[in-house]
């Protein structure tokens, strides 16, 4: 397979894409293009285009303490449902804030603000890569935490740049896993320096339904597998049946053929990555830097974290719960 014929279309892909949610506020429905096939059979049957797919085992390990799982669901009943308009202070903010982190040109990215009918005040947004910097943002007009969407965001699409920087058809190739790493990382570090600004404790409690999810992963056409699992056994001894039940349904309800499981679970050990990590700006630039579909996820990281050997790996994430907590101590005084 041509590279060269690949890049072109998928170029020519990201183009249609680009002027149709600028013509469509942000909506995707109705779109089709004749460009994007070249490059979608070639993924498909390149098995060196997989390698960033390679997730090591331990991941399935690693679950949320029965502690946190209390903090995150007794805040579940302090949530107001309130929203806010996303300002152009905030679109500006929020760019400058990631673009100095991670040393990324973001000035040509596109922040498009959808009507409710075309996101809800509660998602978190979108990125659609475009080119090298020309990457698309979609975020709802009204938000439950503008900065923290924005933030999240904005790392998204410097992923995307970091990545295109660089030659060769693997470096258009990402995931929903390191994605999620780079987003939750600059959310989680914004709200660190500017806790007044930012609704962190809205996002992590999302980790509530994404462990589900994360655990459902495994048999999604078989939930009762889950269910009869040690993590199913914990989640409901934790949360209680009412509870167990009702996140169940949603993730069942909430999303057809399986996305939100598929979703969830991505961005549960996204957070864990991005918990893990937290505090080392150095370090998630390399990665963003180095990372490359043609390589696999503890190749990166053991390569843009040097402290983190692969026989050491467990032992290095074993730590995320308690900058958890830290992280749920700050966002409830931020709260009260």
């Amino acid at each position: 397979m041509n590279e060269a014929a690949c890049t072109t279309d998928l170029n020519l892909f990201e183009l249609d894409r680009c002027r149709w949610l600028q013509e469509h506020g942000g909506s995707m429905e109705g779109f089709t293009t004749k460009h994007g096939a070249i490059l979608a059979e070639h993924g498909a049957i390149s098995e060196s285009l997989k390698a960033h797919l390679k997730i090591p085992a331990f991941f399935d390990t690693l679950v949320l303490t029965s502690e946190n799982r209390g903090l995150l669901g007794a805040s579940l009943n302090s949530d107001d449902g309130a929203s806010e308009r996303i300002s152009d202070y905030a679109v500006s903010s929020a760019r400058s804030f990631v673009g100095q982190m991670f040393c990324v040109d973001l000035s040509s990215v596109i922040v498009i603000r959808a009507r409710k009918q075309v996101m809800p005040a509660n998602a978190l947004g979108t990125v659609y890569s475009h080119a090298v910097y020309h990457h698309v943002i979609v975020v709802p007009e009204f938000s439950f935490d503008p900065m923290g969407i924005l933030v999240r965001q904005f790392a998204i699409a410097a992923h995307y740049t970091c990545m295109r920087q660089k030659p060769g058809l693997a470096a258009l190739m990402t995931d929903n896993l390191t994605q999620s790493m780079v987003g939750h990382y600059a959310l989680l570090r914004f709200a660190s320096l500017h806790p007044e600004e930012c609704a962190v404790m809205r996002h992590l409690q999302l980790m509530v339904s994404w462990e589900f999810a994360k655990g459902l992963s495994k048999t999604p056409q078989m939930p009762m597998g889950f269910v009869a699992s040690d993590l199913g056994g914990q989640l409901m001894r934790d949360y209680g049946g009412g509870m167990f039940k009702a996140v169940m349904t949603d993730l069942y309800e909430s999303m057809t053929h399986g996305q939100a499981i598929w979703f969830g679970s991505n961005n549960f050990t996204g957070m864990v990555l991005a918990l893990t990590f937290l505090g080392d700006d150095h370090g998630m630039t390399q990665f963003m830097r180095i990372d490359s579909g043609d390589r696999a996820l503890a190749d990166k990281i053991t390569e843009a974290f040097p402290g983190i050997r692969p026989l050491a790996f467990e032992q290095c994430f074993a730590g995320f719960n308690a900058q958890l907590a830290r992280m749920i101590q700050l966002g409830t005084a931020r709260a009260a």
